[in-house]
């Protein structure tokens, strides 16, 4: 799950960088690495789900951050 974690921290960092750049961010990936970490991480034994769970959490921010920039740029 770990490694999971860290290629969507990765693939989100990378297409911010892209659009900070000024060119297209690449997001290939994202999807089903998204699906896949939510698939395992449902699969977690209850006693893993609550650090599990501020793990995900971290994804927010970042992933917020590269959608409203997004956004903002198609507006």
């Amino acid at each position: 799950m770990r490694a999971l974690l860290a290629e969507i921290r990765g693939i989100v960092q990378q297409a911010q960088a892209a659009i900070d750049r000024g060119q297209a961010p690449d997001l290939s990936g994202l999807e089903r690495s998204m699906a896949m970490l939510c698939a395992r991480a449902l699969d977690l034994p209850p006693a893993l789900r609550l650090q599990a769970r501020a793990e995900l959490a971290s994804l927010q921010p970042p992933i917020e951050h590269l959608f409203e920039t997004l956004a903002r740029q198609a507006a």
